[in-house]
């Protein structure tokens, strides 16, 4: 079964990394695939693939902005830790 759309590589364990992992959280949530999110966001497929590996450089918040509004949540919800399941 695919994985509806996840970029390959590890995430890294670090702020852009914990933003990585609230982003694949949230698109798996609404069962949309990359592709499907960075269409009907606007943002730009690859640079969807970098925020979801963690390897986009993140030198402003606009685009933390369009994602958080794109998934109707506020944009600390993607800079949180996020909690570990028992």
């Amino acid at each position: 079964m695919p994985d509806r759309g996840r970029p390959r590589g590890e995430v890294p364990d670090n702020f852009t990394g914990r933003i990585a992992e609230n982003i694949i959280r949230l698109r798996q949530q609404c069962n949309l695939t990359v592709a499907e999110c960075a269409e009907q966001s606007g943002i730009a497929l690859a640079s969807w693939y970098r925020l979801e590996t963690g390897r986009h450089a993140l030198t402003t918040g606009s685009l933390i902005d369009q994602v958080a509004e794109f998934f109707e949540v506020d944009p600390n919800e993607l800079t949180r830790k996020a909690k570990k399941s028992r």
